[in-house]
């Protein structure tokens, strides 16, 4: 599936959230799959994202609004983000309760995921 490199380093955080939850064995292992694919792809995206901030930080190892640089980084960045990728891999379901108690998910997690996962009654 092509996908934006945005896409996926934008999912890291909610994949995160998500991962901290317990969950059957096959939607366990159907997320332990989907980071085994995804990581590779978000360490390539991280590792050029900390170069571009590298060049363009004057020396730091962060880089703000208020430095000069930040127009120039800005753009890269979201090239960066822009670019597709191809990935593939399958959408994990998970169920939306576990053990008769309702999964809470927030609103932007559930958008960030919607590639990724699909939340279904079982």
């Amino acid at each position: 599936m092509k996908m934006l490199n945005g896409e996926i380093f934008g999912a890291v955080q909610a994949l995160n959230t998500i991962n901290e939850e317990k969950w059957p064995v096959k939607g366990s292992l159907g997320l332990i799959e989907l980071g085994q694919i995804l990581n590779p792809v978000i360490e390539r995206i991280e590792k050029v994202r900390n170069e571009l901030v590298k060049k363009h930080a004057s020396g730091g190892e962060s880089i703000t609004p208020e430095n000069e640089n930040w127009g120039a980084f800005t753009v890269e960045y979201n090239e960066l983000m822009m670019a597709e990728c191809e990935v593939e891999f399958k959408i994990v379901t998970l169920p939306l309760a576990v053990n008769g108690k309702d999964i809470a998910v927030t609103p932007i997690t559930l958008k960030t995921l919607e590639k990724f996962v699909a939340f279904k009654e079982v």
